[in-house]
């Protein structure tokens, strides 16, 4: 059901590839992360504020990019508006260590 629901709505997305020897540390490439996030969130904002709330779903497979996607929504949206959701795949066990 929901994944005849998904393939039907008008979904977009963008993706990001980085080479973590690129980058100093984990902080700066968080910080790249949040950017490159944040930067369509932008070009779209008067979309995302026509909603009264959001919710992000994301399965917490990488904790940088937990950390990036919740810093951007918090950067570009208004506090309250994002609710974090934790997902799993059908069949399969939470990551162990996972928040």
């Amino acid at each position: 059901m929901f994944s005849e629901l998904v393939r039907r709505l008008p979904i977009g997305y963008v993706a990001f590839s980085y080479r973590r020897s690129e980058f100093e540390d984990l902080a700066k490439l968080t910080t790249r992360m949040k950017r490159d996030i944040s930067n369509p969130q932008f070009v779209l904002l008067q979309f995302f504020q026509s909603f009264d709330d959001m919710k992000v779903y994301y399965d917490d497979g990488q904790d940088i990019a937990r950390q990036a996607l919740d810093q951007s929504f918090v950067f570009v949206l208004p506090k309250g508006v994002v609710e974090r959701r934790k997902t799993f795949a059908v069949g399969l066990p939470p990551r162990a260590g996972g928040t």
